[in-house]
């Protein structure tokens, strides 16, 4: 016998899930309607677009929904956000297969959650229908994240996406198509009622399932339950990840309240979650950027999400930091935007680095402008050359036109080195050598420039070259004074040719020379030997002549004076002007054996000093008491500025040295008068032995000065030299040897350690200005 309880469950069940689906359809039909009602009465396209977009997610549900529609050829875009722009191409490729098969498409995927937590639905499908009127498909319709299938609603969708196409298409529907429609749709709604009939009609047997449905619905909660808590651990997860990250990650509301508050953002700007949460976002923003928050709220309101936007925040301590942002918008269940979130990345640090960077590069490129000298790089795999500022001028191109490769580069180069350079390159690549080669650039206007380049390449681990770096270097000038020299060598060889000639018809006589050089070299060797024994009879002479020369000169003007002076008897005007010329010619000579002497023992290092202590102005006085009388015959005036200050110094040195440049002041001086002054002058460290720990070394300056014939500037660097005496017109009245300024200044430098100095003016006078050691320690 048939088991009738269960036939009767089965059929109890079939028929109830037959009532759920037709009230669905009811239910999904009379939303239909009420949305082409709303369609249909949107005035314009703009409004027909934006009423479609809202009330067909309003009643289908969903997250997003786009229209792409054709107007005279031209594709359209439509979004929920309000925007409608013209679009060249489709991107989506769901789109794409519906406007070319003029079929709906459904996708099924996991419903995303991320801004509906508590939403029950685990699946999520997303639909594309075309439009179609006539015979003619007007446009695509997309909506996402749906939690119904298309099979749901399948039965009214064609009627209604045709109803939307002949709208978009601008058809007049007559009254007997809309009449039609409504018939049909009010027989549905027939055949609805009588099925709902049936359904009252099984409502006790739908009692009696109520347990089973009960058990069903614990079931489904459970399941629920156990959604919520993955939600909720995903959640736990997400929070997790946001407090890990470096990064300062903060929500705020529409207004710039700050809703949450990461430990990056307490690392980067200085404020805890307890200082920063319910206060609002503008207190990180400097004053200087009043708009900046309005302009991005603005752009979030619109859907915008701003990305990589780089500005300054205010840390709480005050100091200003670079902050690269990202900002999105947060979206509420039905997807209204309702906060921002916003992500900020430090990049005071990299900003330094980057300002380090092209101050380095800017140094770069004014080392390589002042050195003429550049830098480039190429890459082979994509033939992309890369030049420095210095090069494009150096080739003089315009860096907006030239499109830099290889054989952009080859063909700048002068036609007969181009081969040249490219073996050289090619070569070097293959080799996996370096390479350097001179070559010429040939410009528009004929000029041409030399180049010196170098170049190495970096290879893979495969060994195929990646790329090659090398340098650029302008060696026109150069070349040039190359091409100079070369010229200069060219007659230079031409006359080492003409002089080969010359030099082979004169080899056999130096050789001959030769031989009579290797025979006189003995004759010198010998000759050596007598020069080594002459100059110790040399230094014999001079010790002689010390005593034998100056004896009997001295007899003899001491014995003419006795005689002019008329103590052996009276002598006539002529005998007496003789004898004056005696006793002059006999103090000439003995001056010019004593000065002779003095430079031969200088020069062989055999002079004796005799360093004693004696005060200044004596000496000085001595000096002058000398050359008085011819001072006075002259009729000259004598200035004297001296003091007492002691020296330790060879005093008959220092002496005759000053008298020398007193007996030169008064010969050259005609009128006018003479001058002698003293002065202590601080000296530097190592000065002629000075240093001493009590006290700062000092040195004593002498200076002897006249309103003489003076001395032209291109003969000043000549007083000090042996035997010059200068042109002047004085010279032919005024004996001299022109040994006195040579031995003076060999006095003062070698003996007295100081320096000797002129300064003068022709027709002027001179001053001659001797600086020696106040006291000389080092005694050797």
């Amino acid at each position: 016998m048939p088991d009738v309880a269960a036939t009767s469950v089965d059929e109890l069940s079939s028929l109830k899930e037959r009532v759920r689906k037709l009230a669905l359809d009811k239910s999904y039909l009379q939303l239909i309607i009420n949305l082409m009602n709303k369609v249909g009465a949107a005035q314009g396209l703009d409004s027909l677009v934006d009423t479609l977009l809202k009330n067909i997610l309003d009643v289908i549900g969903g997250t997003n929904i786009i229209l792409y529609y054709v107007i005279d050829g031209n594709m359209h875009y439509a979004d929920l956000m309000g925007v409608q722009r013209r679009i060249d191409r489709i991107d989506d490729d769901l789109v794409k297969r519906a406007f070319e098969c003029s079929e709906a498409i459904e996708t099924e995927h996991s419903f995303d959650n991320t801004q509906m937590l508590t939403c029950e639905f685990s699946k999520a499908y997303t639909w594309v229908f075309p439009l179609v009127a006539g015979y003619e498909l007007v446009g695509v319709i997309k909506l996402e994240n749906l939690h119904l299938a298309m099979r749901d609603l399948y039965a009214e969708l064609p009627t209604f996406f045709n109803y939307v196409a002949m709208v978009l298409k601008n058809e007049i529907f007559d009254s007997s198509q809309l009449k039609q429609t409504y018939d049909q749709l009010s027989g549905l709604n027939e055949e609805l009622e009588l099925e709902i009939a049936e359904r009252e009609q099984v409502e006790e047997e739908l009692r009696q399932a109520r347990d089973e449905l009960e058990e069903r619905v614990e079931q489904r909660t459970r399941e629920l339950l156990s959604v919520n808590k993955q939600a909720e651990e995903q959640e736990h997860l997400l929070s997790a990840i946001v407090q890990s990250s470096d990064d300062a990650i903060i929500a705020k509301d529409l207004d710039g309240v700050i809703l949450s508050w990461n430990s990056g953002a307490e690392r980067i700007y200085g404020y805890s979650a307890e200082e920063a949460v319910g206060r609002k976002i503008s207190m990180l923003i400097p004053p200087d950027h009043p708009q900046e928050l309005e302009q991005l709220l603005t752009h979030i309101k619109r859907g915008e999400r701003v990305e990589h936007f780089t500005t300054e925040r205010i840390r709480k301590d005050g100091a200003r930091i670079s902050i690269s942002l990202t900002a999105s918008p947060i979206r509420g269940g039905g997807g209204e935007i309702e906060g921002v979130s916003s992500i900020g990345h430090d990049v005071t640090d990299r900003q330094e680095a980057e300002k380090t960077v092209r101050r380095s590069e800017e140094r770069l490129k004014e080392a390589q402008r002042i050195a003429k000298f550049g830098s480039w790089e190429l890459d082979l795999t994509a033939n992309h050359l890369i030049w420095s500022d210095e090069i494009y001028r150096i080739f003089e191109m315009d860096q907006n036109k030239f499109s830099a490769s290889y054989e952009a580069f080859l063909a700048l180069i002068h036609p007969d080195d181009r081969a040249t350079v490219d073996a050289a390159y090619t070569n070097s690549v293959r080799s996996r050598t370096p390479y350097a080669v001179d070559h010429r650039l040939l410009f528009p206007d004929g000029r041409v420039k030399y180049v010196h380049e170098q170049c190495e390449t970096s290879y893979d681990v495969d060994g195929n070259p990646l790329r090659s770096t090398g340098t650029v270097q302008d060696i026109t000038a150069l070349k040039c004074a190359e091409e100079q020299i070369r010229g200069l060598n060219s007659g230079l060889e031409k006359r080492v040719v003409d002089r080969t000639l010359e030099l082979q018809e004169s080899q056999q006589a130096l050789m001959n020379i030769v031989d009579d050089l290797n025979q006189k070299t003995e004759e010198l060797e010998n000759a050596n030997s007598k020069l080594l024994e002459l100059d110790r009879l040399k230094s014999m002479f001079i010790a002689s002549m010390s005593h034998e020369l100056r004896t009997p000169l001295n007899s003899i003007i001491g014995f003419s004076s006795i005689i002019r002076d008329e103590w052996l008897g009276p002598v006539n005007p002529e005998q007496k002007e003789n004898l004056e010329t005696i006793q002059r010619s006999g103090k000439h000579l003995l001056s010019l054996i004593n000065d002779v002497i003095d430079v031969s023992k200088i020069e062989a290092g055999r002079i004796e000093a005799r360093f004693e202590e004696f005060d200044l102005h004596d000496l000085l006085t001595e000096a002058v008491q000398y050359v008085e009388k011819d001072i006075r015959d002259k009729g000259l005036e004598l200035t004297i500025q001296i003091g007492h200050h002691p020296l330790c110094t060879d005093r008959r040195r220092l002496l005759q040295c000053v008298i020398n440049l007193l007996s030169n002041a008064v010969k050259f001086t005609e009128r006018g008068g003479i001058s002698v002054s003293s002065a202590l002058v601080d000296a530097g460290p190592g000065d002629g032995g000075l240093r001493t720990p009590a006290k700062k070394p000092l040195l004593i300056s002498i200076s002897v000065g006249d309103s003489g014939i003076g001395i032209s500037r291109e003969d000043i660097p000549k007083l000090f030299e042996a035997f010059v005496r200068l042109d002047s017109p004085l010279k032919a009245t005024i004996p001299g040897t022109g040994l006195g300024l040579y031995l003076t200044r060999k006095l003062v430098v070698d003996v007295l350690r100081g320096d000797i100095i002129c300064q003068s003016e022709e027709g002027v006078g001179s001053t001659f200005t001797l600086t020696i050691p106040e006291k000389i320690l080092d005694k050797k």
